[in-house]
């Protein structure tokens, strides 16, 4: 799936939460700590992780309503926590949190 068909699939649905939005959202929620590593993955990359994801409105409007959500808050997975996963499977490459 290529970057449009989730601008629309975001754009469309509204302030709605469905089972699908349960089952993505996990992956979508440490957005700011993976594009930071996959930025600092790449030579000479001096984009800061807020300006490269500005780039997607339609997915940060999207991620902060499912923040917003009681529900979610309480199941949501810590950056430190997706950090000590990341480590365990590329230890040549600590994960930083900033």
């Amino acid at each position: 799936m290529h970057v449009k068909s989730y601008t629309f699939f975001f754009a469309s649905q509204g302030d709605k939460v469905s089972l699908a939005d349960l089952a993505f959202f996990p992956f979508l929620s440490s957005w700011d700590f993976m594009m930071n590593r996959c930025l600092k993955l790449e030579e000479g990359s001096y984009e800061r992780v807020e300006d490269f994801a500005s780039q997607w409105p339609n997915v940060l409007e999207y991620r902060q309503l499912m923040i917003s959500k009681p529900y979610i808050r309480k199941t949501s997975i810590e950056d430190e926590d997706v950090a000590k996963f990341v480590d365990s499977f590329c230890l040549e490459m600590p994960a930083v949190i900033s």
